[in-house]
């Protein structure tokens, strides 16, 4: 059976409770955040309908053809950068106008994530994103044009499943 860790993959949005967890549907298990759809094979029963309203990500990777795509190799990746936050100047507090202290919504203890971008052949990429699927064995990655009228994830397999991650607008 396949070794891959899906749990990165999901999200850890609590307000997306049905993607927080991998699930099985028509012989694929899946895992995503709402911007990158790995899938494995599996033999697991479906599972998408328990619990939660799971959806239907085999439709996501519905139509994708590989020939005549050219695979890339994802560049060495810099990483996050963890930067004082502008809102309060490092604080993780914000005093409201009413002189109260309030934790600040925009940062975790005074620092925000900045990830760089990547331009991998006709797209460009949050590092957010590549980092997690830089390290899957057998990574072959076919990104696709993303201008503004056809922007289209790019596809990736590696040994043992596939995957769609989706390009930055230009």
């Amino acid at each position: 059976m396949n070794t891959i860790d899906l749990i990165p993959f999901c999200s850890v949005d609590e307000t997306r409770e049905s993607i927080m967890t991998p699930f099985a549907f028509n012989g694929w298990k899946y895992a995503t955040d709402g911007r990158v759809c790995v899938r494995i094979k599996t033999d697991e029963p479906d599972d998408s309908n328990e619990t939660y309203k799971r959806p239907d990500a085999s439709q996501l990777f519905k139509g994708f053809d590989v020939g005549g795509l050219e695979a890339f190799e994802i560049p060495e990746l810099k990483g996050v950068e963890m930067l004082e936050c502008d809102e309060c100047n490092g604080a993780g507090s914000v005093t409201c106008n009413y002189g109260h202290d309030h934790e600040c919504d925009m940062c975790e203890g005074g620092t925000v994530e900045k990830w760089s971008n990547q331009r991998i052949g006709p797209a460009t990429f949050s590092e957010r994103y590549l980092v997690k699927i830089k390290p899957l064995p057998g990574l072959k990655f076919f990104p696709q044009d993303a201008s503004m009228e056809t922007l289209k994830p790019a596809f990736f397999t590696f040994d043992g499943g596939e995957g769609l991650v989706m390009p930055m607008k230009q």
